[in-house]
């Protein structure tokens, strides 16, 4: 199954999870924003492709800044780069340099799945590594914000890869937790839908 491979590296997590629930967590449904890059004429990046430890690209976008300090934004579970882009717009406007990123298995970048941070911790070394061989980056100066999974994600990592500063935004405590809201709201799902179908069978008869 799939989701054990995936589990077997986050502690506390029962691998007693069916197909579809875990399908759902591996695959979490794309939000929509009101906002696109085009929302914010004023920021020009530079599209980056950063190789990672597993063998794919990770997409993202670079905004120069007029100082070498670097911010990157981690989006949250299920989010895209999308998300950080008026964040972006502010710092950006403060001078920083700002590098986004889809997660794996998020929009434009590869991967398979979402792998709740198991995965996507390595995904943020490899970033850093890549920010610190950038002749435009001061390597002393850069910094992560993270939003729910990107934010438990790199909190994780601060100590590891010698981060300036972390900013966690909504970070989640547990991966239990987060596997639980997504089933529990799976399964409201389809209770309703099951309900509306049993009410269109009885109308029918």
């Amino acid at each position: 199954m799939v989701c054990h491979g995936v589990f077997s590296a986050l502690p506390g997590i029962s691998r007693n999870c069916s197909w579809v629930g875990s399908e759902r967590v591996l695959h979490p449904s794309y939000r929509g924003y009101e906002w696109s890059l085009d929302t914010f004429p004023d920021l020009h990046p530079e599209h980056v492709q950063v190789p990672n430890a597993d063998n794919f690209l990770l997409d993202g976008l670079f905004f120069h800044g007029t100082r070498p300090s670097l911010v990157i934004f981690a989006s949250g579970y299920g989010d895209t780069q999308e998300q950080m882009f008026s964040i972006a717009e502010f710092l950006h406007h403060a001078g920083f340099c700002v590098l986004t990123y889809n997660s794996r298995a998020r929009a434009t970048s590869g991967g398979k799945y979402v792998t709740l941070g198991a995965r996507e911790q390595q995904d943020v070394v490899s970033l850093v590594s890549y920010a610190i061989g950038r002749r435009d980056v001061d390597a002393s100066r850069i910094g992560i914000l993270g939003i729910s999974m990107g934010g438990a994600t790199t909190i994780l990592l601060r100590r590891k890869i010698g981060i300036r500063a972390v900013v966690d935004d909504s970070g989640f405590s547990d991966a239990p937790s987060v596997i639980a809201a997504s089933s529990e709201h799976f399964a409201s799902s389809r209770l309703s839908i099951r309900a509306d179908n049993s009410r269109h069978r009885r109308s029918q008869s």
